[in-house]
C-alpha cells in the first residue's frame, strides 16, 4: 500500500500543477515591467514645544512597478511599507499602503495622457494641495500650451448619500517671454456646506545667476447662508523664492498670508526650516508648518548650500515665522554625502526657540531641537 502511494502521490501532484482550470489566466511571459524605489532608515533625537524629549528609529521602504500593457497604455503601482519604527524587537505587522495605482493611456488627439486612480499632484509651490488622491488627470498640448486637468475625489462620505467632497482644476503653462503659469481650482464639499474657488499664477524668472519664483493664491471662500453667519471670506497668499548661485548657493523664501487664511486641502510648502516647515524626509518633527493661524502670518528664510566636492554637500538655514506675535525661530545644518551611488547620508541638526504665540497653551520661549541621520538607498 505504501508503494502505491508513493507512486500516486507525486503523479496527482503533477496532475494538479498542469491541469488548465486551475490557471484562469496565463501569465503575459513578453510584459514589459519596469520597477524602482528606496529604502531609507532614519535615527532622530528631539523634543516638543513643551521640552518633552524623546526620540526614535525607523525603516521605510517605497516600491515603484510598472508595466506596459500596450504601445501607449500602462498601469503604474507604488507601495509603501512603513514608516516602522524599532520596537517590541522587531515583531510589528507591517503597514503596507499602496500609495499610487493608476492606468497611463496615451491618446493622439492633441497629445493628451490621461492618467485614471490613485496617483500625485502638487499645485506649483504646494499651498492648497500635495497629496496622493484618487481621481482622474489628463495632460495635453493646445496650440503648443502646456495644459493639465484634473478631478479629485477626496472624500467619499457615505455612497447613498450627497455629502462627499470633490475638487475640479486646470493648470496652464507659458513659456514666453518668461516662463509663468496659471492654476484654477474649485473645491466643493457637500457634508460642510461650503465651496472655495483658488486662482494661483505664478512667474519663474531667470537671470542668470539669480532665480527667482512668485506665487500668489487668491481663495474665494464661500458658505451657505443657511448653515453659516458669514457667507464668503477672501484670503490671499503671496510666496516669492530667490536663489543665487554664486559657487556657494545663496537662498531666500519669504511667505505671507492675509488674516482670513486661505482653505487647503493638503498642503506641504517647504521654505528651507524643519521644526517650522516642511523638509519631507524628516516629515514628523515638525513643530509647527501651519500658516493659517486666523491671523495674518508671514515667514521669512535664509538659505545657504556649499558642494564641497562631487560627495558631499553642507547648508544650513536660518528663518522665522510670525502670526500677530512670534511663532518660532530656527537655525539648522545639515550635509548630503554620497557614500555610493545608490546610497546616501544625510546628517541634519535644527535649533530653535517658540515665540509668544504659544503663551496661551504655557508653550513660549521653550528651546526646541532635533537631531537627525538618515541613510536611504535608492534602486
Amino acid at each position: 500500500m505504501k508503494k502505491i502511494l508513493l507512486v500516486v502521490l507525486p503523479l496527482l501532484f503533477v496532475s494538479l500543477l498542469m491541469a488548465s482550470h486551475l490557471t484562469p489566466s496565463e501569465l503575459k511571459s513578453d510584459l514589459d515591467l519596469s520597477y524602482g524605489g528606496e529604502f531609507r532608515t532614519r535615527a532622530i533625537m528631539n523634543n516638543d514645544a513643551f521640552e518633552n524629549d524623546g526620540g526614535w528609529f525607523d525603516n521605510r521602504l517605497r516600491f515603484d512597478l510598472a508595466a506596459k500593457l500596450a504601445d501607449k497604455l500602462g498601469v503604474t503601482w507604488t507601495t509603501e511599507v512603513g514608516d516602522i519604527q524599532w520596537s517590541d524587537f522587531g515583531n510589528q505587522a507591517p503597514d503596507l499602503e499602496t500609495r499610487e495605482l493608476y492606468l497611463d493611456y496615451q491618446m493622439n488627439w492633441m497629445d493628451m495622457k490621461v492618467r485614471l486612480g490613485q496617483q500625485y499632484w502638487y499645485d506649483h509651490r504646494s499651498l492648497v494641495l500635495d497629496d496622493y488622491f484618487s481621481g482622474i488627470t489628463a495632460d495635453m498640448n493646445v496650440a503648443g500650451i502646456p495644459m493639465e486637468l484634473g478631478f479629485i475625489k477626496y472624500d467619499e462620505g457615505a455612497v447613498n448619500k450627497l455629502d462627499d467632497a470633490h475638487v475640479a482644476f486646470a493648470n496652464f503653462m507659458f513659456k514666453t517671454p518668461v516662463d509663468w503659469g496659471v492654476t484654477a481650482m474649485f473645491g466643493q464639499n457637500h457634508d460642510d456646506h461650503t465651496a472655495d474657488i483658488w486662482v494661483i499664477p505664478y512667474f519663474m524668472l531667470n537671470f542668470e545667476p539669480v532665480k527667482l519664483d512668485l506665487t500668489a493664491v487668491i481663495n474665494q471662500q464661500m458658505y451657505n447662508e443657511d448653515y453659516y453667519a458669514d457667507d464668503s471670506a477672501m484670503g490671499i497668499a503671496f510666496a516669492a523664492k530667490a536663489e543665487f548661485d554664486l559657487g556657494v548657493k545663496l537662498g531666500a523664501d519669504f511667505l505671507m498670508v492675509t488674516e482670513d487664511g486661505i482653505n487647503t486641502l493638503s498642503s506641504y510648502y517647504v521654505n528651507g526650516l524643519y521644526l517650522f516647515g516642511n523638509q519631507l524626509p524628516y516629515d514628523g518633527v515638525q513643530i509647527s508648518s501651519d500658516y493659517n493661524w486666523g491671523e495674518s502670518y508671514m515667514s521669512i528664510v535664509g538659505t545657504a548650500a556649499y558642494p564641497v566636492n562631487e560627495q558631499m554637500e553642507v547648508y544650513g538655514a536660518l528663518g522665522m515665522a510670525t502670526a500677530d506675535d512670534p511663532i518660532g525661530m530656527e537655525l539648522n545644518v545639515g550635509m548630503n554625502y554620497k557614500v555610493l551611488d545608490m546610497l546616501t547620508f544625510n546628517p541634519v541638526l535644527a535649533v530653535g526657540q517658540t515665540g509668544d504665540r504659544w503663551e496661551g497653551i504655557g508653550a513660549d520661549g521653550n528651546m526646541v531641537y532635533m537631531l537627525g541621520g538618515l541613510l536611504k538607498a535608492e534602486f
